[in-house]
């Protein structure tokens, strides 16, 4: 009996050891579905920014959300355009801009013996005409080609800037061929018509408002009818025959006739005001022995003087050698560089 109870004793505590054995071993091996350690949580997190402030030197944490960054490209800027550009055409002809208003040129002293000098040959016997046509106006110098029309208007209107001061401007579009002095104020070389238009305006804005006395010289008006502005040059012949009477302005027309063809047309009884109003002068040409065309130094002169019926009269003319821009130029050197106010 006393062996069965101890062999008993023996199979319950082999049974027990077993069982302790396996709860040890359970506890030893988590499970597979256990929580990760805290610890191991927190070593996976990014490292936060840790900033110093000057003011305060305690250091903080950035906490402000990672950006976001997108796959597609960003957005192009808007580009608007300046109102302050003007993206209009350029305005041209008559609508050009004028040149500032001429200003008095300064004239010589009545003293200089030079003045003296040109004044007594403009009064000697036989130069009545020429003292005549120094303030005639409107005036129309006309003549076949190698005339002598340019070199003649170029010395009346600089007899005018040294006796008067006036300032003389020119329209020519084939001033690039012609010679005309320095001291003019030079427009529409190379045949362009828009420069004439805006001398055009410039023209009826004198009759306007200026008081400064002024020679325009208009050569080639033939064209003007054809290349300038209708409106403007349709109505030229008309206003240079009755509108310049009192303003301050002297034209002088250059053509190859005295017809309302070759002075640019024009309506409305034109022909009859030309009879009556201007001053014409037609110069000739001859030709020398090789025939080649030369300024005869002669011509007519019509509407000085009317007759009893009170028609233009003629009167022939003689043109001496001392005539010529050449001779002005050479006795006042200064209307090279400018003008008297120069020296």
């Amino acid at each position: 009996m006393p062996k069965l109870k101890r062999n008993l004793f023996r199979i319950l505590s082999l049974s027990l050891g077993q069982k302790s054995k396996a709860k040890s071993k359970k506890t030893k091996e988590p499970s597979e579905t256990a929580a990760v350690p805290l610890e191991t949580q927190e070593r996976k997190r990014p490292i936060p920014k840790v900033h110093k402030h000057p003011l305060n030197p305690e250091p903080f944490v950035d906490i402000s959300p990672e950006p976001i960054v997108s796959s597609s490209p960003p957005p192009e800027p808007e580009i608007i355009a300046d109102p302050v550009i003007n993206f209009g055409s350029v305005p041209l002809g008559m609508r050009l801009p004028d040149p500032p208003p001429p200003q008095p040129p300064t004239m010589p002293d009545e003293s200089d013996f030079r003045v003296k000098e040109l004044w007594e040959r403009l009064n000697a016997p036989g130069c009545e005409w020429l003292m005549q046509l120094l303030l005639s106006k409107p005036l129309l110098i006309w003549g076949e080609q190698c005339s002598g029309k340019t070199s003649f208007a170029s010395f009346l209107g600089l007899l005018r800037a040294i006796f008067f001061g006036h300032t003389v401007s020119v329209s020519d579009p084939h001033a690039h061929q012609n010679s005309w002095p320095d001291l003019f104020e030079i427009y529409g070389a190379e045949y362009n018509y828009n420069a004439i238009n805006s001398r055009l305006v410039a023209y009826y804005q004198r009759l306007k408002d200026s008081n400064l006395a002024h020679t325009s010289i208009w050569d080639e008006v033939t064209q003007y009818q054809e290349s300038c502005d209708r409106d403007l040059a349709g109505r030229f012949l008309k206003s240079i025959l009755s509108d310049v009477r009192k303003p301050p302005e002297f034209p002088i027309l250059l053509s190859h006739g005295n017809t309302l063809s070759t002075l640019g047309g024009g309506k409305g009884g034109i022909k009859k005001m030309q009879s009556r109003g201007l001053v014409e002068v037609n110069l000739r040409a001859k030709r020398d022995r090789l025939g080649n065309l030369r300024p005869a130094l002669r011509g007519v002169i019509t509407g000085l003087d009317i007759d009893e019926r009170g028609e233009p009269t003629k009167q022939p003319v003689a043109l001496e050698s001392w005539m010529q821009p050449k001779y002005l130029l050479e006795l006042f050197p200064e209307l090279l560089a400018g003008g008297f106010e120069n020296f």
